[in-house]
């Protein structure tokens, strides 16, 4: 019995993903606008959350929408994803480099490989 996997399943579960992420984003950027006062750098790391936060909410929506360079763009977030947990790996933090390398593989590897 040979089962069809729906790709519209995979994509909306993508999605979704990078629709978190990006609140994650967003909520961390501002929290981090707060440290303002501590250390000027942090304005910096602020509005590169925040820039991230954009980036992976037009992801997010383009992938929804069938766009091919959402798919381009999420396949590359995936490949940095995948070389920032290999980096975790390195520096001893085995279980949380482990989870973002089987994620960050598994999206990048769908959206490679997925037909459109």
């Amino acid at each position: 019995m040979e089962q069809n996997i729906n790709p519209k399943k995979g994509i909306k579960a993508i999605s979704i993903l990078f629709y978190i992420l990006a609140g994650i984003f967003v909520v961390l950027g501002i929290a981090d606008l707060f440290l303002i006062f501590i250390n000027w750098t942090m304005l910096f790391f602020s509005i590169f959350l925040i820039g991230l936060a954009i980036l992976f909410f037009f992801t997010a929506k383009g992938l929804r929408e069938g766009k091919n360079w959402a798919k381009i763009s999420a396949i590359v977030v995936s490949g940095l994803g995948i070389i920032w947990s290999i980096t975790l790996l390195f520096q001893g933090s085995y279980i949380a480099g482990t989870f973002y390398l089987i994620l960050s593989g598994l999206v990048g590897v769908y959206l490679l490989f997925l037909r459109s």
